[in-house]
Protein backbone atom coordinates (compact mmCIF):
# COMPACT_ATOMS: atom_id res chain seq x y z
CA UNK A 1 0.00 0.00 0.00
CA UNK A 2 1.44 3.38 -0.76
CA UNK A 3 -0.02 6.59 -2.45
CA UNK A 4 2.83 7.26 -4.96
CA UNK A 5 3.68 10.53 -3.66
CA UNK A 6 6.94 10.59 -5.05
CA UNK A 7 5.26 8.37 -8.26
CA UNK A 8 7.62 5.57 -8.48
CA UNK A 9 5.56 3.07 -10.08
CA UNK A 10 9.22 1.84 -11.53
CA UNK A 11 9.41 0.40 -8.43
CA UNK A 12 6.45 -2.27 -9.09
CA UNK A 13 8.22 -3.78 -11.98
CA UNK A 14 8.86 -7.02 -11.94
CA UNK A 15 6.71 -7.90 -8.95
CA UNK A 16 5.48 -11.36 -9.16
CA UNK A 17 1.45 -11.40 -9.55
CA UNK A 18 1.75 -13.22 -5.95
CA UNK A 19 1.49 -9.43 -4.79
CA UNK A 20 -1.49 -6.94 -4.63
CA UNK A 21 -0.48 -3.40 -4.91
CA UNK A 22 -3.00 -0.46 -3.33
CA UNK A 23 -2.73 2.47 -3.71
CA UNK A 24 -3.98 4.76 -0.76
CA UNK A 25 -2.77 6.92 1.66
CA UNK A 26 -2.30 5.78 5.13
CA UNK A 27 -4.59 8.09 6.62
CA UNK A 28 -7.70 6.99 4.74
CA UNK A 29 -9.04 4.39 7.52
CA UNK A 30 -11.77 3.34 5.23
CA UNK A 31 -9.33 2.22 3.10
CA UNK A 32 -6.96 0.85 5.17
CA UNK A 33 -9.72 -1.66 6.87
CA UNK A 34 -10.23 -3.00 3.48
CA UNK A 35 -6.55 -3.91 2.88
CA UNK A 36 -6.40 -5.44 6.05
CA UNK A 37 -8.70 -8.61 5.17
CA UNK A 38 -6.53 -11.60 6.32
CA UNK A 39 -3.29 -9.59 7.74
CA UNK A 40 -1.03 -11.38 9.76
CA UNK A 41 1.88 -9.03 9.20
CA UNK A 42 2.33 -5.45 9.23
CA UNK A 43 5.98 -4.27 7.36
CA UNK A 44 5.35 -0.23 8.41
CA UNK A 45 7.68 1.47 5.88
CA UNK A 46 5.63 4.94 5.54
CA UNK A 47 7.02 7.70 6.11
CA UNK A 48 7.23 11.54 4.56
CA UNK A 49 11.32 11.37 4.52
CA UNK A 50 13.99 13.76 3.71
CA UNK A 51 15.24 15.51 7.01
CA UNK A 52 15.96 18.74 5.49
CA UNK A 53 12.73 19.21 3.01
CA UNK A 54 10.71 18.22 6.15
CA UNK A 55 11.20 21.53 7.66
CA UNK A 56 9.25 22.98 4.38
CA UNK A 57 6.27 20.45 5.28
CA UNK A 58 6.25 19.99 8.78
CA UNK A 59 2.68 19.62 9.15
CA UNK A 60 2.25 17.05 6.02
CA UNK A 61 5.63 15.28 7.77
CA UNK A 62 3.75 14.65 11.23
CA UNK A 63 0.46 13.81 9.51
CA UNK A 64 1.74 11.36 7.67
CA UNK A 65 4.30 10.03 10.22
CA UNK A 66 2.48 10.01 13.17
CA UNK A 67 -1.64 9.67 12.14
CA UNK A 68 -0.98 7.49 9.52
CA UNK A 69 0.96 4.93 12.01
CA UNK A 70 -1.77 5.57 14.59
CA UNK A 71 -3.99 4.18 11.62
CA UNK A 72 -2.30 1.66 10.82
CA UNK A 73 -1.29 0.44 14.76
CA UNK A 74 -5.70 0.53 14.83
CA UNK A 75 -5.81 -2.34 12.30
CA UNK A 76 -2.74 -4.45 12.92
CA UNK A 77 -3.95 -4.43 16.82
CA UNK A 78 -8.02 -5.70 15.58
CA UNK A 79 -5.85 -8.61 13.13
CA UNK A 80 -3.77 -9.36 16.40
CA UNK A 81 -0.62 -9.44 13.31
CA UNK A 82 2.85 -8.70 13.91
CA UNK A 83 4.28 -5.16 13.85
CA UNK A 84 7.24 -4.64 12.13
CA UNK A 85 8.22 -0.30 12.09
CA UNK A 86 10.64 1.24 10.11
CA UNK A 87 12.30 4.06 12.42
CA UNK A 88 15.39 5.59 11.84
CA UNK A 89 18.49 6.91 13.39
CA UNK A 90 17.64 10.60 12.67
CA UNK A 91 15.33 10.24 15.85
CA UNK A 92 19.01 10.87 18.15
CA UNK A 93 19.93 13.81 16.75
CA UNK A 94 23.56 15.15 16.57
CA UNK A 95 25.82 12.91 18.36
CA UNK A 96 29.27 14.33 17.63
CA UNK A 97 30.26 10.76 15.23
CA UNK A 98 30.07 8.65 18.12
CA UNK A 99 28.72 5.29 18.10
CA UNK A 100 25.45 5.37 20.36
CA UNK A 101 22.74 2.63 21.62
CA UNK A 102 19.19 2.29 22.11
CA UNK A 103 19.60 3.52 25.55
CA UNK A 104 20.39 6.89 24.79
CA UNK A 105 18.39 9.97 25.00
CA UNK A 106 17.14 11.36 21.47
CA UNK A 107 16.75 14.69 20.41
CA UNK A 108 15.89 14.76 16.93
CA UNK A 109 16.95 18.16 15.11
CA UNK A 110 14.64 18.13 11.92
CA UNK A 111 10.74 16.92 11.95
CA UNK A 112 11.04 14.44 10.10
CA UNK A 113 13.00 12.39 13.06
CA UNK A 114 10.61 14.56 15.52
CA UNK A 115 7.79 12.56 13.50
CA UNK A 116 9.35 9.44 13.95
CA UNK A 117 9.93 9.63 18.09
CA UNK A 118 6.46 10.78 18.26
CA UNK A 119 5.36 7.09 15.86
CA UNK A 120 7.98 5.18 18.09
CA UNK A 121 6.44 6.19 21.73
CA UNK A 122 3.16 5.85 20.00
CA UNK A 123 3.77 2.04 18.55
CA UNK A 124 5.31 1.74 22.14
CA UNK A 125 2.03 2.94 24.00
CA UNK A 126 0.22 0.36 21.74
CA UNK A 127 2.50 -2.54 23.03
CA UNK A 128 2.36 -1.73 26.35
CA UNK A 129 -1.61 -1.25 27.09
CA UNK A 130 -3.13 -3.81 24.75
CA UNK A 131 -0.39 -6.39 23.70
CA UNK A 132 0.65 -5.29 20.49
CA UNK A 133 2.95 -7.54 18.92
CA UNK A 134 6.13 -4.92 17.65
CA UNK A 135 9.35 -4.39 16.29
CA UNK A 136 10.93 -1.26 15.81
CA UNK A 137 14.31 -0.95 14.12
CA UNK A 138 15.98 2.39 13.97
CA UNK A 139 17.65 2.13 10.31
CA UNK A 140 20.70 4.19 9.25
CA UNK A 141 20.64 6.07 5.81
CA UNK A 142 19.75 3.46 3.35
CA UNK A 143 21.78 3.21 0.21
CA UNK A 144 22.36 1.32 -2.82
CA UNK A 145 20.56 -0.11 -5.90
CA UNK A 146 17.05 -0.30 -5.82
CA UNK A 147 14.45 0.02 -8.51
CA UNK A 148 13.03 2.90 -6.64
CA UNK A 149 16.76 4.48 -5.67
CA UNK A 150 16.77 7.37 -4.13
CA UNK A 151 19.55 10.27 -5.61
CA UNK A 152 18.88 12.63 -2.36
CA UNK A 153 21.33 10.01 -0.43
CA UNK A 154 24.78 11.60 -0.68
CA UNK A 155 26.35 7.77 -1.47
CA UNK A 156 23.81 7.14 -4.34
CA UNK A 157 24.14 10.95 -5.12
CA UNK A 158 27.97 10.82 -5.34
CA UNK A 159 27.89 7.56 -7.15
CA UNK A 160 25.51 8.89 -9.72
CA UNK A 161 27.98 12.25 -10.15
CA UNK A 162 31.19 9.96 -10.51
CA UNK A 163 29.27 7.91 -13.15
CA UNK A 164 28.42 11.25 -15.35
CA UNK A 165 31.90 12.24 -15.03
CA UNK A 166 30.40 15.13 -12.86
CA UNK A 167 32.44 16.80 -9.72
CA UNK A 168 31.44 16.19 -6.42
CA UNK A 169 31.09 19.20 -4.57
CA UNK A 170 31.27 18.42 -0.57
CA UNK A 171 31.20 21.63 2.04
CA UNK A 172 34.92 21.38 4.00
CA UNK A 173 32.91 21.08 7.29
CA UNK A 174 31.58 17.96 6.56
CA UNK A 175 34.28 16.15 5.29
CA UNK A 176 34.64 15.03 8.56
CA UNK A 177 31.12 14.31 9.66
CA UNK A 178 30.30 11.12 10.13
CA UNK A 179 27.07 9.55 8.68
CA UNK A 180 25.52 6.29 9.30
CA UNK A 181 24.30 3.99 6.07
CA UNK A 182 23.21 0.39 5.36
CA UNK A 183 22.56 -1.39 2.13
CA UNK A 184 19.49 -1.84 1.15
CA UNK A 185 19.21 -5.80 0.81
CA UNK A 186 20.64 -5.64 4.60
CA UNK A 187 18.38 -3.33 5.43
CA UNK A 188 15.53 -5.43 4.06
CA UNK A 189 17.31 -8.32 5.69
CA UNK A 190 17.68 -6.59 9.24
CA UNK A 191 13.48 -6.37 8.89
CA UNK A 192 12.61 -10.41 8.01
CA UNK A 193 15.73 -11.01 10.62
CA UNK A 194 13.25 -9.28 12.88
CA UNK A 195 9.78 -10.71 12.29
CA UNK A 196 11.30 -14.14 12.12
CA UNK A 197 13.51 -14.11 15.76
CA UNK A 198 10.43 -12.37 17.06
CA UNK A 199 12.57 -9.38 18.48
CA UNK A 200 11.21 -7.38 21.28
CA UNK A 201 11.90 -3.15 22.08
CA UNK A 202 13.99 -1.13 19.51
CA UNK A 203 17.38 -1.79 18.09
CA UNK A 204 19.75 -0.16 16.10
CA UNK A 205 20.56 -1.40 12.28
CA UNK A 206 23.52 0.28 10.77
CA UNK A 207 26.35 -1.29 8.47
CA UNK A 208 28.56 1.45 8.62
CA UNK A 209 29.57 4.92 10.14
CA UNK A 210 31.61 6.43 7.85
CA UNK A 211 33.50 10.27 7.03
CA UNK A 212 32.41 11.91 4.14
CA UNK A 213 35.69 11.79 3.67
CA UNK A 214 35.96 8.36 3.17
CA UNK A 215 32.95 7.93 1.63
CA UNK A 216 34.11 10.35 -1.21
CA UNK A 217 37.20 8.18 -1.52
CA UNK A 218 35.34 4.96 -2.12
CA UNK A 219 33.36 6.48 -4.90
CA UNK A 220 36.65 7.82 -6.58
CA UNK A 221 38.16 3.95 -6.86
Amino acid sequence: LDNMMREKYVSLWGLESKYEFIEADVRNRETLQNAFVDVDTVFDLVGITNAPISFERKELTIDVNVNGVKNILEFALKNDANYVYSSTASVYGNTDGKAVNEDVECHPQSPYGESKLLAEKEIQKVERENGLKAKILRLSTVHGWSSGIRFDIAANKFTYFACMGMPLTVWSSAVNEFRPYIHVKDASRALMHALKRNLKGIHNVEGENIQMGDLLELVKR
